[in-house]
């Protein structure tokens, strides 16, 4: 929580001199960092944040012309869940590598697609790894496949898809039978679901 644009990183890598680190969805973009939160205690990983600061950090990444920003937050326990249920807002809930739904993640009309979530491997701190579960990795992973998909140039889909992200996830996700849109929206995504084309 508390920055942008942050990536979900499936694979590691050793880097030259010994320098570990893990390859995200999108390798090849831009990432800007910006720090809207703030920890409760010096001890604590939980962090919190007002609109104040978020809007500046939203200004500021508009001033930067960043093209997707991932903003891993959420309000209040209420029957809807914000930012994800403001128009143009991606709401992305989380699933596992069963395609289940996460348990502790929310429904409702604001959600908009699912993506995996649970048991993520990606960096800790003090160079070290681990897995772990949660909606922001399932933002991440969206937001990577976004990414990609900005940065290729493929006439493989309508260029309302183009124009629309969620359009765009729209044509390249599955959709289960089992679960309604107020639990995985437009459908699940997945990216080796997805044919190469288009991202070429």
């Amino acid at each position: 929580p508390g920055r942008f644009s942050r990536c979900r990183s499936p694979v590691s890598f050793c880097f030259p001199h010994g320098v570990k680190g893990i390859m995200g969805l999108a390798p090849g973009v831009t990432l800007h960092a910006i720090k809207v939160c703030k920890r409760l205690s010096p001890s604590s990983i939980e962090t919190t944040t007002n609109s104040f600061t978020l809007a500046e950090g939203l200004d500021y990444a508009i001033q930067k012309r960043v093209q997707i920003i991932n903003v891993s937050i959420g309000g209040p326990r209420s029957p809807l869940s914000y930012p994800a249920a403001y128009c143009g807002v991606i709401g992305v809930t989380a699933i596992d590598e069963k395609m289940c739904l996460y348990p502790r993640a929310p429904h409702g009309r604001f959600v908009d697609i699912a993506a995996p979530g649970v048991d993520i491997f990606s960096l800790k701190p003090g160079n070290r790894y681990n897995f772990y579960t949660g909606t922001s990795f399932a933002a991440a992973y969206v937001t990577g496949i976004l990414a990609l998909r900005l940065s290729s140039h493929t006439k493989a889909t309508p260029p309302s898809a183009s124009r629309d992200p969620l359009t765009f996830l729209r044509t390249v996700a599955c959709r289960p039978t089992r679960y309604t849109p107020d639990e995985t929206g437009v459908g699940i995504l997945i990216l080796s679901k997805i044919p190469a084309k288009t991202f070429h």
